[in-house]
């Protein structure tokens, strides 16, 4: 078992490397342009007061926010509310493929289901290597903005990050977990991102459409980006309500679900 973790761990390094290194790029973007833009944004805020409050809120976005008093405001907007969630989404979907529907479309699955190991252990091992491979990523993507805005001569608070880091790791699982689930499901890599990523759509539309429309305001409590609010984490040092119950509680469950079906499928098919 042990042997099968960290095979795969190995298989993995240079693609988690260069997922670190993309967001890296990402942030050392954003990081360096931060002092030259927070003076100019300083005076879009009563630009931005004119919008309608409901249209800011269904995006996670207020006026003061957009105004980035500090660095934590400008990195949670520019980085962690839309970039960072799409390289944990497609890091998330492709560490699962590798994981279980890819060797089985391809038939190598047959190679370590014939060894002295049970389908459970298998699973669990596999399961164990990308687990640890989506939250080295999501740790060094967190923690990373904290030497890069010494190195730029920024203040920040690390207490920020350490919250980010906490919320970021659950979030990142839950979409592991869903993904994970589809690739002990299916056999086909296809099946499993568009399954994966047609949940995730379907979540941030219900999302968007619970701001903007009152009569659907319920609908935001069944999205991951209801629960997944970066400013929250990274500059009142908080969580949504009930989100690391929700992110945890989908982290737990949809490996375990993925388990069953695992130990049971046939992979022939």
């Amino acid at each position: 078992m042990l042997g099968i973790y960290l095979r795969m761990v190995k298989d993995k390094w240079k693609s988690v490397l260069i997922y670190i290194g993309s967001a890296t790029a990402f942030s050392e973007m954003y990081v360096a342009l931060y002092p030259a833009l927070k003076d100019t944004l300083a005076e879009t805020e009563q630009f931005l007061e004119a919008f309608p409050k409901e249209f800011m809120e269904a995006f996670g976005f207020s006026a003061e926010d957009l105004t980035f008093p500090t660095i934590e405001s400008f990195i949670s907007t520019e980085m962690f509310t839309f970039i960072w969630p799409i390289i944990v989404i497609i890091m998330a979907i492709s560490l699962a493929n590798m994981a279980f529907s890819g060797d089985i479309a391809k038939g190598t699955i047959e190679l370590a289901l014939a060894q002295p190991i049970s389908r459970l252990r298998l699973f669990i091992s596999r399961y164990l290597a990308g687990l640890t491979a989506i939250l080295a990523f999501v740790w060094a993507s967190v923690f990373v903005i904290i030497p890069l805005a010494a190195m730029h001569g920024i203040e920040y608070n690390v207490k920020s990050y350490l919250v980010m880091s906490v919320m970021g790791s659950l979030f990142a699982l839950s979409i592991y977990g869903l993904a994970i689930l589809a690739s002990a499901i299916f056999s086909e890599k296809g099946k499993v991102t568009f399954t994966t990523t047609g949940i995730l759509i379907t979540m941030y539309a219900l999302n968007i459409a619970s701001g903007l429309l009152e009569k659907l305001e319920n609908l935001k409590y069944i999205s991951f980006f209801h629960y997944f609010d970066p400013g929250m984490a990274l500059n009142d040092l908080a969580y949504v309500e009930y989100a690391i119950p929700v992110f945890l509680g989908v982290a737990i469950v949809t490996p375990i679900i993925g388990a069953f079906f695992f130990a049971r499928r046939n992979i022939a098919t």
